[in-house]
C-alpha cells in the first residue's frame, strides 16, 4: 500500500486497520519524520474536531500526534518504493549519492506519494561533468566537473530540480512547479561580470559593484520565485494541438517525451511515484534574461536589457541562505527588471514584494546608501507613469504569465545574434 491514506486537516473518524504495508512514516511540518514498523501498528485513530491522531502498538502502547505539528501519516511498502527501485538497478550510484545527503529528501523517496523523480544513470552523469568541463564563463555550471567538485548549492539545485508532481494541476499544463525557487539560481557575478553603462546622462545602478569603480561583485537571484518544469509527451502535444512539425521546430533533436529538454528515455512505477529515466541530470531551466546573457552569442542584446534592470536587496533570501549557511557575511541582492507587468505586480504586492521584503523603492540597503531606482522623475509612480522607457514584461520571472496561470502560459522573445545586431548598427 503506498497511498497517502491520512493528510491531517482532513476529517477521518473511526479506527483505521493498519497492514499490507511494511513501513509507517509520519511527516511533520518541520521537516522531520518519524518511522514505525507496520507490523507493530494495530491500528490508528483520528480525531478531526479535536485535531490529534493516536497510533495504537500491538504492544500495548500508544503515540498521539497533533494536527497543527504534523502534514500527513504514509504507508509504503519500502521495498518497492523510488529509491528502492534505483538501489536495485545498480547504476544510479552518483543520484542515490546526491539523494541520500539530504534525510528529507530521502524520506521523501522512500516513503511519500505521488513523487515524479526524474534520475540519470551513471553514464548521464560522467557525460554531464564531461560536458561542463568545456563549459566557458559566465555559464554557472562550468565548474561541475565531477561530483567532487558541486558545491552544496549546485546539489541541492540538482536535487529539486529532480523532483517535481507532473500529475498536479490543470491537463493544459505544459509546465509544472519544481521544488526550487530563488536560493537555487544563486550566483556571484564578479567585479568585471557586473553590468556596464556607457552612457554617461543615466542613471548607473550597478555602479558600486563594478570592478572599475571599486567594487568585488554581488551575490545575485536573478529570480526570487519558484522555478518550472516543463514536460512534454506525446499525449501532451495532441492534447495541447501542437502539431509534429511544431514540435519538431522547438526540439529538433528530442524525443518524444522531454522534460526541461532532456529526452526520457525510460519511465518506470513505483510504489509511491514515478521514475522518470532521463538522458541527463536535470538543471533549472534558467529565465530568459540568463539564457541571453550567459549563451556567447547575443550579448549585445543582453547589454541593451541591462539598461532596464538594477540590484534590489533582499533581506528574506539573505536571512534564509544564512541559514543554510552560517559562515556567509554578505548580502544577496535580486536582479529586477524595469516593468509594471512583474511578479510583484501579478502576485498583488504592488510595490511591496514579499521577496524583498520591503518596500522597495525605498528600503536603505546594507550600506544605507539605496536610492530610489528612478532615472529620470522624482515620482514614486514612475514605473506606471509611462514617462520613462521600461520594459512589457521582466525577462527574469521565470513564472510568466499574462493571462492564464503559469503553468498554461510561457513567454517568448525573439533576440537577434551579435552578429545580426552588429551589422545592422555598421551596414
Amino acid at each position: 500500500m503506498s497511498k497517502r491514506i491520512l493528510a491531517l486537516g482532513l476529517l477521518l473518524f473511526g479506527m483505521i486497520a493498519v497492514s499490507n504495508a511494511q513501513v509507517l512514516q509520519v511527516f511533520s511540518k518541520d521537516g522531520t519524520t518519524t518511522k514505525f514498523e507496520a507490523s507493530e501498528v494495530d491500528s490508528l485513530l483520528h480525531n478531526g474536531a479535536e485535531g490529534v491522531t493516536t497510533l495504537y502498538f500491538s504492544s500495548g502502547e500508544k503515540e498521539t500526534f497533533l494536527s497543527e505539528e504534523t502534514d500527513s501519516l504514509v504507508l509504503y511498502d519500502d521495498s518497492s518504493s523510488i529509491l528502492s527501485k534505483l538501489r536495485s538497478k545498480g547504476n544510479y550510484t552518483y543520484f542515490l549519492r546526491l539523494v541520500q545527503e539530504d534525510d528529507y529528501w530521502t524520506d521523501q523517496m522512500n516513503g511519500a506519494t505521488d513523487l515524479t523523480v526524474f534520475a540519470a544513470n551513471d553514464d548521464n552523469w560522467r557525460r554531464f561533468f564531461e560536458k561542463n568541463a568545456n563549459r566557458l564563463s559566465p555559464d554557472p555550471w562550468r565548474t561541475a566537473t565531477s561530483y567532487e567538485a558541486l558545491t552544496a548549492d549546485q546539489k541541492r539545485a540538482l536535487l529539486l530540480s529532480a523532483v517535481a508532481n507532473v500529475n498536479a494541476g490543470d491537463e493544459n499544463a505544459i509546465r509544472t512547479k519544481s521544488e526550487a525557487a530563488g536560493l537555487e539560481a544563486l550566483e556571484h557575478l564578479s567585479g568585471s561580470e557586473v553590468p556596464f553603462n556607457y552612457c554617461t546622462t543615466e542613471k548607473w545602478y550597478w555602479e558600486r559593484f563594478h570592478e572599475s569603480k571599486g567594487g568585488n561583485g554581488i551575490w545575485l537571484a536573478v529570480d526570487s520565485c519558484f522555478r518550472y518544469t516543463s514536460f512534454f509527451t506525446p499525449e501532451k502535444i495532441k492534447k495541447l494541438g501542437i502539431t509534429e512539425q511544431d514540435y519538431a521546430i522547438l526540439f529538433p533533436e528530442a524525443a518524444n517525451r522531454i522534460a526541461n529538454g532532456i529526452d526520457i528515455v525510460q519511465q518506470e512505477t513505483a510504489t509511491n511515484g514515478t521514475i522518470q529515466s532521463v538522458a541527463a541530470p536535470l538543471t533549472l531551466l534558467q529565465s530568459m534574461a540568463d539564457v541571453i546573457r550567459t549563451n556567447g552569442k547575443t550579448n549585445i542584446f543582453s547589454h541593451l536589457l541591462d539598461r532596464y534592470s538594477a540590484p534590489f536587496y533582499s533581506p528574506v533570501l539573505t536571512g534564509a541562505y544564512k541559514g543554510m549557511h552560517p559562515e556567509f557575511t554578505d548580502s544577496i541582492f535580486i536582479k529586477r527588471y524595469f516593468s509594471n507587468n512583474n511578479y510583484s505586480v501579478k502576485a498583488g504586492y504592488a510595490r511591496y514584494d514579499m521577496s524583498l521584503g520591503a518596500n522597495y523603492l525605498f528600503e536603505p540597503g546594507p550600506d544605507g546608501t539605496y536610492q530610489k531606482y528612478n532615472p529620470y522623475l522624482p515620482d514614486i509612480n514612475y514605473l506606471y507613469s509611462g514617462n520613462i522607457p521600461y520594459l512589457k514584461f521582466d525577462p527574469a520571472w521565470a513564472g510568466y504569465y499574462e493571462d492564464w496561470a503559469p503553468e498554461k502560459d510561457m513567454a517568448a522573445m525573439f533576440v537577434p545574434s551579435d552578429d545580426a545586431l552588429w551589422r545592422y548598427f555598421t551596414e
